[in-house]
């Protein structure tokens, strides 16, 4: 309830400054604090409601040709398209930002774009290449930028291609990586997600062993915030190992 007050309050405050800005006949700051409704609605998960807000902040400031606000807004419109599942339109969207942003010679939105997009070919079930190629030149610019967080989770979604592919040797490179960075950073749930997926990419890998050891990790990552999920987890792993006879 306290995040759902948060980000009440927030919108609130974005509709205030919004009808501020437009008194003052400044479109481009109207057009941002719409944009902000609409990440706050996202985070939310008022999807709908986000989406509309997005799109009418993304009229807006394309009537002010303020090219940088609209790709920033066509990356976030992306996002939420893939959250409803609109997959082909998501897609669309985040190649419109990535263009722009190439347009604009924004390194920290082309960087993201790349992610993103990469990332909607791979919910579209689109052709694993272009997506590998892209989120592999997303964790480049991320990591020369210095933006660690991000190059986590663009590498734990190139783990994703990969199995996609069939890679599963790649695919245990990039659910390794990905949880390592996410351990330096002290995300335990980021880092027990890489490796729940790690461990059913080595049991696929026939390597059950360590299969069983990284399960058995991920449940003690899970049980700092998921206590269901770790009990689910630990039969699993439990399972896993009487099969092996272990």
């Amino acid at each position: 309830m306290a995040d759902l007050r948060q980000f009440s309050e927030a919108i609130a405050k974005y509709e205030e400054a919004r009808a501020i800005f437009l008194e003052l006949r400044d479109g481009a700051k109207a057009a941002n604090c719409l944009a902000n409704k609409g990440i706050a609605l996202k985070n939310g998960r008022h999807l709908e409601w986000a989406r509309r807000s997005l799109e009418d902040a993304l009229e807006e400031f394309r009537l002010c040709n303020h090219k940088f606000g609209e790709g920033q807004v066509l990356g976030n419109l992306g996002n939420v398209c893939s959250a409803l599942g609109d997959h082909e339109l998501a897609v669309e969207m985040h190649r419109r930002s990535l263009q722009l942003s190439r347009e604009l010679h924004d390194e920290r939105g082309e960087a993201a774009d790349l992610a993103n997009l990469g990332a909607a070919l791979i919910a579209a079930g689109l052709p694993w290449d272009e997506a590998v190629m892209l989120l592999s030149e997303a964790v480049r610019r991320f990591d020369r930028l210095g933006i660690t967080r991000a190059a986590a989770t663009t590498i734990y979604d190139l783990g994703v291609a990969f199995e996609t592919s069939g890679n599963l040797v790649r695919a245990i490179e990039c659910y390794s990586g990905a949880a390592e960075r996410w351990a330096a950073l002290g995300d335990r749930q980021g880092e027990a997600r890489a490796r729940r997926c790690l461990s059913e990419v080595l049991k696929k890998h026939g390597e059950a062993d360590e299969a069983i050891a990284q399960l058995r990790r991920v449940t003690e990552g899970y049980g700092e915030f998921d206590s269901e999920a770790a009990a689910a987890l630990r039969f699993r792993a439990a399972q896993w190992t009487d099969k092996l006879g272990r």
